[in-house]
């Protein structure tokens, strides 16, 4: 699966995919006040991710997003940001070092 590829859609132009906004177990927890609010709220996001990312229902979500990634080779994360900077970056950027480390692993013949 070399072409494997993590996009991130917008729910309010009806692309489909795997919902990670507010309400689920991904979403941003610091609301935007206004539109310069963006930059702070997904820095913020980006260190509670980091905090948060082996707590029970973040992990598990995770590992159900990285499953369908892997199985499928491709994964679209639905937020309402985007094409605007969004917390679903911080999530991408987290799969697909994930899938690059199982992979570097399992070529060198390392067991995960």
């Amino acid at each position: 699966m070399e072409n494997n590829l993590i996009k991130i859609g917008n729910k309010y132009h009806k692309d489909i995919g795997q919902y990670v906004g507010r309400g689920s177990p991904l979403g941003n927890p610091f609301p935007m006040k206004n539109k310069e609010d963006r930059d702070r709220v997904c820095d913020e996001y980006e260190k509670w991710f980091n905090n948060h990312k082996e707590d029970i229902e973040v992990k598990k979500e995770l590992d159900r997003l990285y499953d369908i990634y892997k199985d499928k080779g491709e994964l679209t994360l639905l937020c309402f940001c985007t094409p605007k900077r969004c917390h679903a970056e911080t999530i991408k950027k987290y799969l697909e070092h994930k899938y690059n480390e199982h992979k570097y692993n399992k070529g060198a013949g390392v067991n995960e």
